[in-house]
């Protein structure tokens, strides 16, 4: 079972991604996302993958988030730098970004103990 954080979920390619590990449940399990504004997006996402991490990088979504989902039991973080750090203290075996994630995959990378790839690359792990 691959542990899975991926950042930028609610994305097209965030979407494609979440669709392969419908398609093999066996196979990848999510620990972590993100989203930037979409909350209900994120809290379908919560409610079928059960990740421990959210990351939410827009303020008024994060807020909207907290009230939310505050009985979900997911932790909720704000901010790209959030996706930074935890990204150093996840316990997983990937991080997947999309390509609006360069910016911050170099200090993602600093921070990781596990490989960082683009979602294209997910497909070829199975």
């Amino acid at each position: 079972m691959k542990k899975i954080a991926l950042w930028g979920a609610s994305g097209s390619i965030g979407k494609n991604t979440l669709e392969v590990f419908r398609q093999h449940p066996d196979y990848f399990t999510l620990v972590a996302f993100s989203v930037h504004r979409n909350v209900a997006f994120a809290l379908e996402i919560i409610k079928e993958f059960r990740p421990e991490y959210v990351v939410v990088t827009d303020k008024n979504s994060y807020q909207i988030m907290l009230e939310n989902a505050s009985d979900l039991g997911v932790e909720l973080l704000f901010g790209q730098d959030a996706l930074v750090n935890l990204s150093g203290h996840l316990n997983a075996d990937l991080v997947s970004m999309p390509w609006w994630g360069k910016p911050v995959c170099g200090p993602v990378l600093r921070h990781c103990k596990m490989a960082c790839t683009w979602p294209s690359r997910i497909r070829s792990l199975w």
